[in-house]
């Protein structure tokens, strides 16, 4: 693979990176919605990352805590709290793709009231209304009474300019036996969610706690369903969380578990499969190391989940080469996206044998049909810091995390995250590139003669 001489683009903040909220191709054009000192900011690139520009600059919206998505036609819709000087107004703003511009806050009337340290996800549904999931939780657990869980769901609807009322994500989950509002939260920063082409919305919801008895609430993982009529809907407690494996190897666990972020990343819909598939980070069960791996997860249909775990207790894992060269172990949970034939999951591993954490990106692809037959997933390390580090990128004191992918056409478009630890001070995003072909990667740790050549357009680190 060739040697990265990436370009900074944002060099006014080098201090909150973090993945892109929208990472899009628009008219042939690439973008990438990104914080940037305390402000989000549209970046465009005309020349397949080559180089980046920020658009409206002059007219960045601050923020307290947002997120962002793309309408599928021209808008880049963004909810945001807006700081200091009204922290708990929750209003919209919008970006128009087309004249490159951002627009005046709206939602302003009687807007919710939310303390989220972040807003996660927003989803423009078909019907042209706006959801948008907050923590309304900061400081003490079950210092909020309204919505003792921490996970605030609220709907916007245009037609009307009118919010209704907050919805509590979690109440199901608070309704188990032992939940206790003053121990435990649904934490916001290790929750992922999709949407279906109904503008159903699929939340998966990661537990904050310490609380052990009378069954483990540290790390449990649920899925809950935001049907069209803003109720919530079908609901599931994951297995293996509640209590930890007995007995060897790796005793003491729980079955899904990640060093870093949470056990399911981000979540994708194949609707001509009718199927929700996340990947996740699970315990090995099969060999003591690597101790984590990736696995596919995957629930049908997709209005009522029936969910179904193939390879975890018999070692068949989206990335085969951490069974092979145990020095890999998956740092974080895989991100996915589907792009109408393959499905394909990146996440950072260890190189265990070089004492590198989060060293290398591994890119693995498979099809639905492969997921439901448990057929090999086709994995490439796509990013190896060892190799294509950039100049004065130092190896022994860096690590790149928060990867997320997005396939358009054959391209598969990469980004990461890099810090500097022990501080943990997150220092830049990078731009990584377009791999193609994608249909005929090929592990490198099996037959390394029979790597394609990848092409990288000069990547561009992209600050936020």
């Amino acid at each position: 693979m060739s040697t990265y001489s990436p370009v900074e683009i944002d060099t006014t903040d080098n201090g909150n990176a973090a993945a892109p909220l929208v990472q899009i191709v628009y008219n042939n054009q690439l973008y990438a919605v990104l914080f940037s000192a305390g402000h989000l900011a549209v970046f465009n690139s005309t020349d397949g990352g080559n180089s980046w520009t920020e658009l409206d600059g002059a007219n960045r919206p601050a923020f307290g805590s947002a997120g962002a998505v793309y309408d599928g036609v021209d808008t880049i819709v963004c909810a945001v709290r807006l700081g200091p000087a009204s922290p708990n107004d929750l209003n919209l703003i919008n970006f128009d793709l087309a004249s490159g511009t951002w627009g005046a806050f709206y939602g302003t009337v009687l807007p919710p009231s939310t303390s989220a340290l972040s807003i996660a996800p927003v989803y423009v549904r078909p019907d042209g209304t706006i959801v948008v999931i907050s923590s309304p939780k900061q400081g003490t657990a079950g210092a909020f009474a309204a919505n003792p869980t921490g996970f605030q769901i609220d709907v916007y609807d245009p037609n009307t300019d009118t919010w209704a009322a907050s919805v509590d994500a979690g109440a199901n989950i608070a309704a188990l036996p032992g939940w206790d509002a003053t121990r435990i939260l649904l934490n916001m920063s290790q929750s992922t969610a999709c949407m279906d082409s109904t503008g159903r919305v699929h939340i998966f919801l990661n537990t904050i706690s310490f609380l052990a008895v009378p069954v483990i609430w540290g790390n449990r993982v649920f899925y809950q369903a935001w049907e069209t009529n803003d109720s919530l809907g079908a609901f599931e407690d994951f297995p293996g969380q509640s209590v930890v494996y007995a007995g060897p190897p790796n005793a003491g666990r729980q079955k899904f578990e990640a060093f870093s972020g949470p056990p399911f990343g981000q979540p994708t819909v194949i609707e001509d499969f009718d199927m929700i598939f996340v990947a996740a980070s699970a315990v090995n069960r099969t060999q003591t190391f690597p101790r984590l791996n990736a696995y596919a997860v995957y629930g049908t249909p997709i209005a009522a989940p029936v969910w179904f775990f193939p390879g975890i207790n018999d070692g068949v894992s989206i990335d085969p080469d951490c069974f092979i060269d145990t020095d890999l172990e998956v740092n974080e949970a895989p991100n996915s996206f589907y792009d109408g034939t393959n499905i394909y999951c990146v996440f950072p591993v260890d190189d265990v044998g070089v004492t590198a954490e989060f060293q290398r990106l591994r890119l693995c692809n498979n099809t639905p049909q492969g997921v439901l037959d448990e057929d090999p997933w086709t994995p490439i390390t796509a990013f190896d810091l060892a190799v294509d580090s950039p100049p004065g990128f130092d190896i022994a004191g860096q690590i790149c995390v928060l990867p997320s992918v997005r396939v358009f056409d054959t391209q598969v478009m990469l980004t990461m995250d890099s810090k500097v630890p022990p501080t943990g001070v997150d220092e830049a995003r990078y731009w990584l590139g377009n791999f193609t072909p994608v249909s005929t990667f090929v592990s490198p740790l099996i037959n390394p003669a029979a790597l394609p050549v990848v092409s990288l357009p000069n990547p561009a680190k992209i600050c936020s």
